[in-house]
């Protein structure tokens, strides 16, 4: 099946569109949560559904890593979606995987700077949540210029540390 094709698959099977414009703090745009109420309305209470949301994305991921030039703010986008989706399945430590690696993707993005913060939160790790809250333009700043290819744990430290 071909990538446009299993895209399309997805949003039939949530009901909405599944990409997003890119968040970036210059338009002066506030960050939209209809989509993640989107996916709650979809998803409540359809764990079997959820389960085939999220092995589809997965798919689609794949396939985009798998193409000679990876498109990577379409790459970022799905994982920043595969990351709420695992957000409303319980499974915070995914999630935050998610979001960290749909960063390293497109550092452009501040959208998963704010899954991010409240996965963190969820997952009980309220330090780095109110740490990132209060310094969220700060430390998108810092990530966009930082040299890292990848977010780790260590680097939203760092950031955490430099931008207090």
């Amino acid at each position: 099946m071909d990538m446009m094709q299993e895209i399309k698959d997805l949003e039939s099977s949530t009901g909405f569109p599944v990409r997003r414009n890119i968040l970036k703090p210059e338009r002066k745009e506030s960050y939209d949560e209809s989509f993640s109420y989107g996916l709650c309305q979809r998803f409540y209470n359809k764990e079997e559904e959820l389960d085939a949301a999220i092995k589809k994305t997965t798919s689609i991921i794949l396939g985009l890593l798998n193409e000679k030039s990876p498109d990577f703010r379409q790459t970022a986008l799905f994982l920043s979606l595969l990351g709420n989706m695992y957000y409303l399945k319980g499974d915070f430590k995914k999630a935050i995987g998610c979001f960290m690696k749909s960063l390293s993707w497109n550092k452009e993005d501040m959208a998963p700077w704010i899954e991010l913060m409240f996965a963190l939160r969820a997952s009980g790790s309220f330090r780095e949540f109110e740490s990132i809250i209060f310094s969220i333009e700060k430390i998108y700043d810092l990530w966009k210029s930082d040299p890292a290819k990848e977010l780790s744990k260590e680097k939203i430290y760092q950031l955490i540390n430099a931008a207090v």
